[in-house]
């Protein structure tokens, strides 16, 4: 786990300890449109019309990838989800403030 969150942290986004557990349920449930975390949601839908707004959700795939299973399906917190955060916020910080 520890070596997944070091290879994680150039994302930025504190998100691979839930990744398997989400990742499971896409396979075991694809197209579910109430389990699947990799469906866009009906707001995305909704939200991104039209060449620039489609373009900008393109480009922020990874974050919306790795953000949207946290918001529509959220998991009850765990000691390592506390790892993965102050790892990768802690990255964060230390590259804003060297570089």
């Amino acid at each position: 786990k520890l070596l997944a969150i070091f290879t994680q942290t150039p994302i930025c986004v504190p998100y691979v300890i839930d990744f398997k557990a989400y990742h499971f349920e896409h396979h075991k449930l694809q197209g579910d449109e109430q389990y699947d975390t990799d469906l866009p949601t009906e707001w995305e839908g909704n939200f991104f019309q039209g060449k620039i707004l489609k373009t900008i959700y393109l480009a922020a795939m990874l974050f919306v990838y790795t953000l949207r299973p946290l918001l529509t399906r959220p998991k009850s917190p765990t000691f390592w989800h506390l790892i993965n955060h102050v790892i990768v916020f802690g990255t964060n910080f230390f590259m804003y403030k060297t570089f």
